[in-house]
């Protein structure tokens, strides 16, 4: 198999996108202009304290996420955005540095928990892995992608490092709303930003809100098919608790005041992916069920 044909393989093998989405609400995006690896921090040139502390940030922090980005382009200083992804009260804050030895005098953990006294952003990122060291899928797919969102978006449209789903490029994630995305071609990339802008969401491409867990993502997305409501804050996760095993139940309140309790469970696909080109054959990925 050509390795930089897993997304191919995957569509073909009639993959959903659902529930697919990486789990982070919190994410640290820290402008990185050099060549990245396919460990992009740990191979940084970073001198070990920045590094160690941005590893401690994102291990020791709950559901932290840590990115490097770039653009096309330099800048005279370097960007860092902290974003509480949530589709419903979403937060970014913008920094920028001299250097990266001025994040060893900044307070990441208060920022992460919103305890900060920074100003928020009214920033909206959109961030396309193109992280080809990590995956040959990423870069093909990706940088085109990429591309075509920044000819309309120009500095609002970010590389990044892996986001997870390799086999499902162009992917791509908008925060600070956390609307993750898969399989988007750079055909497209007008009506990505327009959604956006426009506090709405395209149910083709969407994984999953990366606020959820997946059985929650699963709930969602079945909802706002049987609702056909695309905007961003259509539903609230109320709650998820385990109903037996590899079974959930999910609560949602939409905006409208309505309450839906959905039980989903998980199961093994019927269909094998490669989930990377490194992988020597293909398995069977967890699919999440909707049983109501």
């Amino acid at each position: 198999m050509p390795t930089a044909d897993i997304a191919q393989y995957s569509l073909a093998a009639g993959e959903p996108l659902t529930a697919t989405a990486s789990r982070a609400s919190i994410w640290i995006l820290l402008e990185y202009n050099e060549l990245w690896g396919a460990k992009a921090l740990e191979e940084s040139n970073l001198t070990e304290r920045v590094k160690n502390l941005l590893i401690a940030q994102s291990t020791n922090l709950p559901n932290v996420r840590f990115q490097f980005i770039k653009q096309a382009g330099t800048n005279q200083d370097i960007r860092l955005y902290v974003a509480h992804a949530n589709p419903v009260n979403p937060m970014l804050f913008r920094f920028r540095l001299e250097s990266y030895e001025d994040l060893l005098d900044m307070d990441l953990a208060a920022i992460a928990s919103a305890r900060s006294d920074q100003t928020l952003s009214e920033d909206r990122l959109f961030l396309v892995c193109t992280n080809g060291k990590r995956d040959a899928c990423c870069a093909k797919n990706g940088l085109p992608l990429y591309n075509a969102l920044s000819n309309i978006a120009g500095r609002d449209v970010w590389q990044t490092t892996h986001i997870g789903g390799h086999r499902f490029a162009g992917t791509m994630v908008c925060l600070p709303h956390g609307i993750c995305y898969g399989r988007v071609p750079p055909e497209d990339a007008p009506a990505v930003v327009q959604a956006y802008r426009t506090n709405t969401l395209l149910p083709a491409y969407y994984r999953g809100c990366v606020a959820y867990d997946p059985p929650a993502q699963a709930v969602e997305a079945f909802l706002r098919r049987q609702i056909g409501d695309r905007s961003l804050d259509a539903f609230r996760l109320r709650g998820i608790q385990a109903n037996g095993e590899n079974r959930w139940l999910v609560q949602f309140d939409s905006a409208d005041g309505a309450q839906y309790r959905v039980r989903v469970r998980a199961e093994p696909s019927h269909f094998t992916v490669y989930e990377s080109t490194r992988n020597a054959d293909p398995n069977a990925v967890t699919q999440y069920i909707i049983e109501d």
